[in-house]
C-alpha cells in the first residue's frame, strides 16, 4: 500500500509567496539604484594602464635580437642604452594605436613624446638592474591619448 503525499493548501502559503516577492522585488530595486549611483571608473584611464603594462612586458621580456632588442638588455649598460634605444623607441611606438603617445624616462636618458600639460598621463613605473654600476634604476613608461 502506498502512501500519497496530500497537499494541503491555505492561506499562508500565499501570504509567505507574496513576501517573498516583495522581498526581491525591494532586494533588485536596490541593487539598481546602487548600481546606478556608483561612481564611474574612467575606462580611458583604464584602457591606458593595460596598455601601459602590456607594453613593458613585452618590451621586457621578448627574444633580444639585433632588430628587436629587449627592454632589459638594453638597459644592462649605458653603451647598450645608446645602441638599443632607438629600436626600442620604433618598436614602442609600433604597438600603441593611433593618437596614443608614450614617454620612457630611464637613468640613461628618455625616449618617446613628452606629455603636454593637462592630458590625462597613465604612469606605469618599473625598475631596471644596470650591470656597469650593480644598482637598480627606478625607470617610468607614461602613456596618454593625443
Amino acid at each position: 500500500m502506498s502512501v500519497r503525499p496530500r497537499l494541503i493548501c491555505d492561506d499562508s502559503g500565499i501570504a509567505h509567496m507574496l513576501e517573498a516577492m516583495a522581498a526581491s522585488i525591494l532586494l533588485v530595486s536596490v541593487l539598481a539604484c546602487l548600481n546606478v549611483a556608483a561612481p564611474a571608473m574612467n575606462d580611458d584611464t583604464e584602457d591606458l594602464m593595460l596598455l601601459s603594462s602590456d607594453m613593458l612586458n613585452i618590451l621586457m621580456y621578448r627574444s633580444s635580437t639585433p632588430e628587436h632588442p629587449n627592454l632589459g638588455h638594453a638597459m644592462s649598460s649605458g653603451t647598450d642604452w645608446e645602441n638599443d634605444s632607438a629600436k626600442i623607441d620604433e618598436d614602442a611606438r609600433s604597438m600603441l594605436p593611433d593618437r596614443v603617445k608614450y614617454y620612457m624616462v630611464t637613468g640613461y636618458g628618455c625616449i618617446g613624446d613628452r606629455p603636454p600639460s593637462g592630458v590625462n598621463v597613465c604612469v606605469r613605473p618599473f625598475q631596471a638592474y644596470c650591470i656597469d654600476t650593480g644598482q637598480i634604476m627606478d625607470c617610468s613608461i607614461m602613456v596618454w591619448r593625443a
